[in-house]
């Protein structure tokens, strides 16, 4: 454990927790420890005040970029945070910022931040040739429909969890719907849930297009607690019918708002860079980008880098995977003779997780088999195993784990004449990244 700020970081520092140190306080010093401390829902206040893995993780990313940044661009890593502490809902998007400004490493080019009146791009990298390439930085956080569809199984998820302690017993609901689950649906599966689910059986609804199983949970090889009843819950559900559509929408603006600022110029390369969330159909953006540069004259991007970070599962433990994906123009001279020369990429440099070109699949493990989730639709799990402590003559024994995203064991206690003690793990509610 990193003793001055209490979090778990072996599976970061490598042996040297004096760097992780360093970097947890390259954050605290860089936006002060007590505006960190403060309850106002900021993102980086949220992820301050979490003690588990994902947070600890992202966080020792976020030292990281300021670290390799405050030497050389002090100034301009203390207005970033100014922006970051006083817009909240743009905080995001300067993270990404700061994050992508600080990844990139070069012996040969000098790499830094836009200046102020440069709109348009937000990254300059300037070769010794006088060639540049120039980023404008994007980020994509979870969409408005898919935070909606999140919040709605939330509430759905909380109404299941009362029921099955109403009805005193551990079960299982799995809903699988074939069209976009809207307001109404929910309403209806809420109204569902807390008054006529009663017996373990499966239901249909909206014309065959819902299925809802109400199934019985099997003791596992730890009994369940007595009087605290386990929920495991699962949704899946298409996308919004305008989910993709928006998702190409904000990379044609992105580059039309890059042709307006830029011109096309042989001396130059137009990067867009864009952070996607996990959920995003990177396969299909792709597609959407090829067509864009098929042209770079006209359209106005000369260049798009797509990068998604997501979680996944390793093991018992989880870790961050990074999936890239790039489209460029063919036509574009000094470009061209930037790749002759070596020059199409630098070295990028992450402090965590592992990269690929091809997304990771989301798999959901079922009684009757593996499911896989596809590319085109939303899932939630949200599930709470309440097991009991077993008494031995050392004590009591008992794991707390979380082997899934939202997935998670409690520990009770029994005693014979007391009330139950419950003990919870560390863990992210779900493996939702705030900052990478």
């Amino acid at each position: 454990m990193n003793k001055g700020f209490k979090r778990l970081a072996h599976h970061l520092d490598k042996g040297n927790p004096e760097k992780s140190e360093e970097y947890f306080q390259n954050v605290a010093d860089l936006f002060g420890e007590e505006w960190l401390s403060k309850n106002e829902g900021h993102r980086l206040q949220t992820l301050w005040s979490r003690k588990d893995h994902l947070a600890t993780t992202e966080l020792f990313a976020l030292g990281f970029a300021i670290n390799k940044l405050k030497v050389k661009h002090k100034n301009w890593l203390l207005g970033l945070a100014n922006n970051i502490r006083r817009q909240p809902a743009n905080a995001h998007g300067y993270l990404a910022e700061l994050l992508v400004c600080s990844v990139f490493l070069s012996e040969s080019a000098a790499v830094r931040p836009a200046k102020k009146n440069s709109p348009g791009y937000d990254l300059e990298i300037e070769f010794q040739d006088g060639f540049k390439y120039l980023y404008s930085i994007k980020n994509h956080d979870i969409s408005q429909h898919e935070k909606k569809f999140q919040q709605r199984c939330a509430e759905l998820k909380s109404a299941f969890a009362r029921r099955v302690q109403q009805l005193k017993v551990h079960g299982a609901l799995r809903i699988f719907s074939a069209i976009h689950l809207d307001d109404e649906a929910f309403d209806r599966l809420i109204k569902f849930v807390e008054s006529d689910l009663k017996i373990f059986q499966s239901y249909t609804y909206l014309k065959g297009n819902v299925q809802v199983h109400f199934i019985k949970l099997d003791e596992m090889d730890t009994p369940f607690a007595t009087n605290f009843f386990s929920s495991e819950f699962l949704v899946i559900s298409p996308f919004h019918k305008n989910e993709l559509k928006n998702q190409i929408d904000r990379l044609h603006k992105a580059a039309e708002n890059l042709a307006k600022y830029v011109p096309e110029s042989e001396g130059y390369f137009r990067w867009l860079w864009m952070r996607v969330h996990s959920s995003a159909n990177i396969e299909e953006l792709k597609k959407a980008a090829d067509e864009l540069v098929k042209d770079g004259r006209s359209i106005g991007v000369d260049g798009v880098f797509f990068i998604q970070p997501s979680v996944v599962r390793d093991g018992s433990g989880s870790q961050i995977h990074t999936t890239f994906e790039f489209s460029v123009r063919k036509d574009h001279q000094g470009f061209a003779r930037s790749v002759m020369e070596g020059k199409m990429f630098m070295n990028l440099e992450f402090p965590v997780g592992a990269f690929g070109a091809t997304p990771p699949k989301v798999h959901i493990e079922l009684p009757q088999g593996v499911l896989e989730v596809s590319n085109d639709q939303y899932f939630y799990q949200s599930t709470d195993y309440y097991v009991k402590a077993i008494k031995t003559s050392d004590g009591w024994q008992g794991e707390m784990k979380s082997p899934a995203s939202g997935v998670q064991y409690h520990v009770v206690v029994e005693f014979d004449d007391q009330p139950e003690i419950v003990l919870q793990g560390i863990f992210p509610a779900s493996e939702e990244l705030l900052f990478i």
